[in-house]
């Protein structure tokens, strides 16, 4: 995704202009997107800029924290692919970097040595137990400064977001199909 940080932001104005063409444009709904999308975009860049600290991005975090919580701190590509939902090839792109790394090695199952396992060294635990601490208390500060009640209500309004978020996408997908 391309990153912006426009400071051009429609106004009031521009956006009654742009109803009079475009009717459908809900003059509520659009700043109140780019709200949710400005915010989202400004703490993605704060939380970013912390991993970048360690080395590490969202999705290397992601599949050391999946080899962290398992018992053996090992797991199979297949499942990490599967638990990132993304395909092969994306995790072993990643998978790559990390063993530069040295926080995962590659090695074979004991029961069957065609079979791959990925499994977290102690350089990289070493990594997760650094950053960890540094991770949570970035958390704190960003969500800080929402009380419990203000907590709760957030969570309730995102998952009605994601209802149009999956509302969205099967309209998109019905419109796919239609244009085939």
């Amino acid at each position: 995704m391309v990153e912006y940080n426009f400071t051009d932001r429609p106004t009031k104005e521009r956006l009654e202009t742009l109803k009079k063409t475009f009717p459908e444009a809900n003059e509520s709904f659009v700043t109140l997107f780019l709200d949710i999308q400005w915010t989202y975009r400004e703490m993605q860049k704060q939380y970013d800029s912390l991993l970048e600290r360690y080395g590490l991005t969202e999705t290397k975090f992601i599949i050391l924290m999946f080899l962290y919580n398992e018992p053996s701190h090992q797991l199979l590509p297949s499942i990490l692919s599967e638990k990132l939902g993304s395909t092969r090839a994306t995790i072993t792109k990643v998978i790559k970097g990390l063993e530069r790394s040295q926080w995962i090695i590659k090695k074979s199952s004991s029961r069957d040595k065609r079979v791959v396992i990925i499994q977290l060294t102690t350089e990289g635990k070493a990594l997760l137990e650094r950053f960890l601490p540094n991770n949570y208390h970035a958390i704190s500060i960003l969500l800080s400064t929402l009380d419990t009640a203000e907590q709760t209500e957030l969570v309730r309004l995102l998952n009605k977001v994601k209802l149009g978020t999956k509302k969205m996408q099967n309209e998109m997908e019905l419109n796919s199909n239609e244009k085939k």
